[in-house]
């Protein structure tokens, strides 16, 4: 649906002043939109990607949100002990067997006496002896890291976070993107309890990436011969539904570990929110006379354009490009991480009423990156106007050589195709040196019709970028 409306107030915007307010230096004239982050591209319910462009884009399903944990016994200690630990109450006699087991069942099952504790990293925390079993939760990017304790002797515990070194075992992505080294003061050999843990939080970007496929994530330890994290031969490994954790059995806590998922596993379906319901994806009609988005269920009544013929490549190949890929929903100013492990994920952010900026990576280590929405910093270079009102400002922690692809995607709304050659479009960058926007010389630019999107591959994902079209394209 073309917006005639929409065109003439991109002429009158072009000949009038300021139609967005802004600091100096740029003064707001060379824009042809509204002003405001609006609901321009369509997007699936709770946050999910909406129908691109003409209707052949992806259906939004990223669906899901923070569940909470069920209660673990005793709350989380601001008063006696170390550093804020809760005192634990008088031991609990020993369960029946002894051991490892007998002190696990009584420990875990009899949860009334156990006690949990907000850890700090690089902040020792004193684990009491007695048999009590003690819980120490530390909170990362993806969740809790989590160390579960009981002994007939205490100890010191310590652990320090730090962006993962070494690389994830083969066929497996990070799901945090940090790993955490744990000491303790005293060996520890006389322990009933003795895990490592990871909590996932819902609404955590990977764990939303990862969907149904979190129940086969594992806890890996980094090996010192190889400086490699491995995930075989450390011991037992189960996933509790109950708890939304991935646990291991060690004999040994020291070392640095981190909590992985199988690259084969990610982008199931969304995991439920709090509660027991299951979570349906939304069914969005598609455009009259158009066929809905391929792998995706026509809304009761709707029925596909006949004779259209499947993509190049069939359905069959379509779908398995989709499933090597991540989707995540981003939010502006956030830090957000891409899983690495040769996976190739998306970030999309809230859309103006002229689209939606999205940045890509593939690679091996697990990047970070914070993405803002502001006033272009510069007017646009000569004879050229903004197609979005804001700039992209850029912030990733990306090794130069690691990426295999790393691209710069502007989605323009229907409101813009029907305003625009969008053929002409372009990315721009803002160079420091001068002060302006660039457009050469940043890397391949290509237009997708199809996807009524364009890209820029480029070497170096930071900086400020904005979307530019030549005035000569405005439509008539």
């Amino acid at each position: 649906m073309r917006f005639v409306g929409y065109t003439a107030f991109a002429i009158l915007a072009l000949e009038a002043a300021s139609v967005f307010s802004a600091p100096l230096p740029y003064d707001g004239s060379d824009h042809f939109h509204s002003a405001g982050q609006g609901n321009g591209v369509a997007r699936g319910a709770n946050g999910g990607r909406g129908a691109r462009g003409n209707g052949n884009g992806r259906l939004g399903r990223l669906l899901g949100g923070g569940g909470a944990r069920k209660n673990r016994g005793v709350g989380k200690g601001n008063a006696g002990g170390k550093n804020g630990t809760v005192t634990p109450p008088p031991p609990p006699p020993p369960a029946a067997g002894g051991g490892e087991e007998g002190g696990e069942e009584g420990g875990e099952e009899g949860g009334e006496n156990d006690v949990v504790r907000e850890g700090t990293f690089g902040t020792p925390v004193t684990l009491d002896g007695g048999n009590v079993k003690q819980d120490t939760e530390f909170t990362s990017e993806s969740g809790k890291f989590e160390i579960e304790f009981a002994a007939t002797t205490g100890t010191d515990l310590t652990v320090i976070t730090q962006k993962a070194a070494g690389a994830a075992p083969a066929g497996f992505s990070f799901l945090d993107p940090n790993s955490f080294t744990v000491s303790t003061s005293t060996d520890v050999t006389d322990f009933s309890v003795l895990k490592i843990d990871y909590i996932f939080d819902n609404a955590a970007p990977l764990v939303i990436a990862a969907g149904a496929g979190i129940k086969d994530s594992v806890i890996g330890k980094r090996c010192g011969l190889t400086g490699n994290f491995v995930v075989d031969g450390l011991g037992e490994t189960e996933f509790e539904v109950e708890e939304n954790e991935t646990v291991l059995k060690v004999k040994d806590i020291v070392g640095e570990y981190a909590v992985f998922i199988p690259t084969a596993s990610l982008g199931g379906a969304a995991p439920p929110a709090a509660g027991n319901g299951t979570i349906t994806p939304p069914q969005i009609a598609p455009v009259e006379g158009e066929a809905p988005a391929e792998g995706e269920t026509p809304v009761e009544g709707e029925t596909p354009v006949e004779g259209e013929a499947p993509a190049e490549g069939g359905a069959g190949g379509e779908e398995e490009e989709k499933k090597d890929e991540v989707e995540i929903t981003g939010t502006f100013d956030t830090p957000l991480q891409f899983p690495g492990g040769n996976k190739k994920a998306d970030i999309l952010f809230p859309p103006s009423p002229a689209g939606t900026f999205e940045v890509e990576h593939n690679g091996t280590s697990p990047v970070t990156i914070t993405v803002t929405a502001k006033t272009p910093s510069a007017n646009p270079p000569a004879d050229h106007l903004f197609v979005d009102g804001s700039a992209f400002v850029v912030q990733s922690d990306a090794k130069q050589g690691d990426a295999t692809l790393q691209k710069i995607d502007y989605i323009f709304s229907e409101a813009v195709l029907a305003t625009i050659d969008a053929s002409k479009g372009l990315i721009g960058k803002l160079d420091e040196a001068t002060g302006e926007y660039v457009v050469a010389g940043l890397g391949e630019f290509e237009f997708e019709a199809d996807e009524n999107e364009w890209t820029l591959t480029v070497e170096d994902l930071n900086g400020e970028w904005a979307m530019l079209v030549p005035k000569s394209a405005i439509l008539a």
